[in-house]
Order: C-alpha cells, then sequence, then structure tokens
C-alpha cells in the first residue's frame, strides 16, 4: 500500500475513499485488516474441516448400514436353510436372527 486512499475492490467506483490522518492510522488500519483477514481465513478453514468430518461421519454410517443389511441378510437365509432342515429349532435360530437385527438397528441408530 503506497498512498493513503483505499478504494474497495469490485463493484462501482465510492464516492468517498478512505482518508488517513497520519502514515500511522494507515499502518494500524492496514494490521487490523491484515489480522480480519487471518481471522476469516482460519474460520472458513475450520468450518471446511467441520464439514469434511460431518461427511466421514455419513459415509462410515452408509457403510456400517450396508454391512448389517448384507449379514441380516445372510442370517434370514441361514435362517431358511435351517427351519427346512429342522424345524424343531426354527423358533430359536429366529430370535438369534431377530436379535442380532435388533441390535445391529440400534447400533446404527445410536451412530
Amino acid at each position: 500500500m503506497t498512498g493513503t486512499n483505499l478504494i474497495p475492490y469490485g463493484g462501482e467506483q465510492p464516492d468517498k475513499t478512505i482518508r488517513f490522518a497520519n502514515r500511522a492510522d494507515q499502518r494500524t488500519f492496514a494490521r487490523e485488516l491484515v489480522r480480519a483477514s487471518a481471522d476469516n481465513a482460519l474460520a472458513v478453514r475450520a468450518e471446511q474441516g467441520r464439514v469434511a468430518v460431518a461427511v466421514l461421519h455419513e459415509q462410515g454410517r452408509a457403510l456400517i448400514a450396508q454391512t448389517a443389511i448384507q449379514e441380516v441378510q445372510s442370517l434370514g437365509m441361514l435362517e431358511a436353510q435351517l427351519h427346512a432342515a429342522s424345524p424343531a429349532t426354527a423358533a430359536r435360530v429366529s430370535a438369534i436372527v431377530n436379535a442380532f437385527t435388533t441390535g445391529a438397528t440400534m447400533k446404527l441408530a445410536r451412530w
């Protein structure tokens, strides 16, 4: 910054410019502007980090849900086979499959 007049970027030329009484005021304003810019950059990076964590969280939740669905499907097929092979154990096998399904659903809901 070589002059004492500041003209904002973009848009139309303003009717007024900022005039400083002396160089010390100009340096103080410039330091505050740099500090505000740095604070803004930090806030943007922090928000980008929060968004990235949220995305990873949802991707992890989707992976857990997909795995749980595949396991329930496999257990359901096994349950059908065991029911055909041994009808006397059908209720017990169904209880185990239901317990797994309920547990997986509750864990996913808490995630």
